[in-house]
């Protein structure tokens, strides 16, 4: 996978908990209920990125999506050598390339 092929992986992935948070504000909640459509599509998701990257890989995937909100919760982490890391896409797939499989 090129850096772009990811970059616009991560973007469609912003893109689309973006539109998950539309319908929760008009009380539809798909990762949850009768047909979580979001979750299995995130299930699916997840398959994908575990013929790509090992375990150590796709957290910090998650943690850039998740906890730090595609970069916009200005969470910082570090390396080993206390290099900033993980702080924009560019960056999370320079990092995770050593994950690669």
């Amino acid at each position: 996978m090129t850096k772009e092929e990811f970059k616009n992986i991560i973007n469609l992935y912003e893109k689309y908990e973006s539109y998950i948070t539309e319908y929760d504000h008009f009380g539809i909640y798909l990762y949850e209920g009768k047909c979580p459509i979001a979750e299995v599509s995130m299930q699916i998701a997840d398959l994908l990125w575990k013929e790509i990257y090992s375990e150590e890989g796709i957290d910090w995937i998650n943690w850039f999506m998740y906890e730090n909100d595609f970069g916009n919760n200005g969470l910082k982490e570090f390396d080993a050598d206390k290099n900033l890391i993980c702080q924009d896409i560019d960056s999370l797939y320079d990092y995770i390339e050593q994950y690669k499989l």
